[in-house]
């Protein structure tokens, strides 16, 4: 069905359509993204390419993208998507992790933001936490996780996707 020049797509199949796209996106390209963090300079290689690393990283861009939702669609919209794209990437074999690791991405975001820091660097360091990364800055007495490989990896989830939400309001009417 058009709408003043536009389809209408379901937010549940919005929903979906963006699950997928997420999920194979990385899936294809993990392993590049894993090489090219693993060829950072630092003292250890810090991602493995198995599947586990691969879909943490799809929750934390997904939770990446999911913060466009309330900027581009009213709120109550907003909110219904986000339950659908938590519907989408559940499967029972996994029980809640994946609802789990979501609001801890976004508690990670939302802390970033009262902190005045940028959130994606709360989603790296949890993403760096969930991957095991041994990769610390050692000064003196104290241990950091390193910056560098902290920035990039944030850099990677932020840039996964593109704006997709964005995309697919430009071409569909999403309706409940």
């Amino acid at each position: 069905m058009v709408f003043w020049g536009k389809k209408k797509i379901k937010e549940i199949d919005a929903a979906g359509q963006f699950v997928m796209s997420i999920t194979r996106g990385v899936q294809q390209h993990w392993s590049s993204i894993a090489k090219e963090l693993n060829e950072l300079p630092l003292k250890d290689k810090p991602i493995s390419e198995d599947e586990y690393a691969a879909f943490e990283f799809c929750l934390a861009v997904i939770v990446c993208q999911i913060q466009a939702l309330p900027n581009l669609l009213n709120e109550k919209q907003a909110s219904r998507i986000r339950e659908y794209i938590l519907q989408c990437i559940s499967n029972p074999d996994l029980g809640s992790y994946p609802k789990d690791a979501i609001t801890e991405y976004q508690t990670a975001w939302d802390d970033s933001l009262k902190q005045g820091e940028l959130p994606i660097y709360g989603i790296a360091s949890v993403l760096f936490d969930k991957l095991e990364c041994k990769n610390m800055l050692e000064i003196g007495d104290n241990k950091f996780k390193s910056p560098v490989f902290l920035m990039v990896l944030g850099e990677k989830v932020v840039t996964f996707g593109g704006p997709w939400w964005k995309n697919i309001i430009s071409k569909y009417k999403i309706v409940p």
